[in-house]
């Protein structure tokens, strides 16, 4: 999430797709939670798609509603040392509005700094069943029930070389929901590096380059037109880190769930036409630090279109 807003009047609308492909528990991991006696259970893939909607109030505030829309494939649950096949967990997820203020921005040093607020509702599906006919527990399900503030701040630097620096934090203050459960509280912790691409036009969606530099060996190898459509590339690494804090179910904790997982995120983002833009990532997990016994992640896929109109 840069620091940079939409424009007074524009309205921006986007769709989003993240699939996680998850570990499963192993063995020995089996093994550990029947000899304590303890609950655990994991999910084979997670399949999130979005849909985004921006508006810039001003030049310097912009809100965003975000709807998604979850497929949990193939959970399994290991309960008085049974395992077993629960089946899938899928439904609309809970409605995220977000309040983007930008109350910083230099055009000498091309920095800008944003303040990040809003509110998770308690509008996804609570109610979801198992295989069994089960209800599956609260952090199995798509909403939560609980209504969760969210604050975090954003910060957007362009260097001289163009390399483009954007980095956020975002925190998510869980509150009791469906089932007496508090899911956990989330933390985001985001850094990008991008390098643009054959941006000769100024960008709404990026730090609005012009200039006109010597052709690299990227800027012969990707096109500037695609289908007499004029095209900017850039290319993007990120770091993503999410910590999640344990679950409570009536004030006691759940075991086997929360923790750390830093992934590494390289991708690349196409506009097209100065209008229509295109992400694609792929995240891989280097640190995992996990509350008990989980399977943890083995990948994340990210694709992403988004556009914009209005404004003057």
């Amino acid at each position: 999430m840069p620091a940079y807003t939409l424009p007074k009047g524009v309205f921006g609308v986007g769709v989003g797709t993240s699939y996680v492909n998850s570990g499963r528990h192993s063995r020995s991991q089996f093994r550990g939670i029947t000899r304590r006696d303890e609950h655990g259970d994991s999910v084979n893939s997670n399949l999130t798609a979005n849909l985004n909607i921006a508006y810039g109030i001003t030049d310097d505030l912009s809100l965003t509603l975000f709807m998604p829309y979850i497929m949990g494939f193939g959970f399994q649950e290991m309960h008085d040392g049974e395992l077993e096949d629960l089946g899938n967990s899928i439904g609309f997820g809970d409605l995220t509005s977000l309040l983007q203020y930008r109350f910083y921005e230099n055009e000498e040093s091309k920095l800008q700094s944003a303040f990040i607020a809003g509110m998770k509702f308690p509008t996804g599906f609570t109610g979801v069943t198992s295989n069994e006919g089960e209800l599956f527990e609260a952090t199995n399900q798509p909403g939560s029930g609980s209504w969760d503030p969210l604050f975090g701040l954003a910060v957007s630097k362009t260097f001289k070389n163009d390399i483009n620096l954007d980095a956020n934090f975002l925190y998510r203050l869980t509150t009791e929901g469906a089932q007496n459960t508090d899911v956990g509280d989330v933390a985001n912790y985001n850094v990008a590096l991008s390098y643009p691409i054959h941006h000769t036009h100024d960008n709404p969606f990026s730090h609005r380059h012009s200039h006109d530099r010597e052709k690299g060996i990227l800027h012969k190898l990707l096109p500037e037109h695609i289908l007499g459509q004029y095209v900017a590339w850039d290319m993007i690494f990120e770091v993503n880190t999410i910590y999640q804090s344990i679950p409570e179910e009536s004030g006691v904790k759940i075991e086997n769930h929360g923790g750390t997982t830093v992934f590494l995120s390289p991708g690349v983002r196409m506009t097209f036409n100065d209008r229509v833009v295109f992400n694609l990532s792929v995240g891989f997990p280097v640190i995992e630090v996990l509350d008990g016994e989980q399977g943890g992640s083995d990948f994340r896929l990210f694709a992403g279109l988004a556009t914009s109109f209005g404004g003057s």
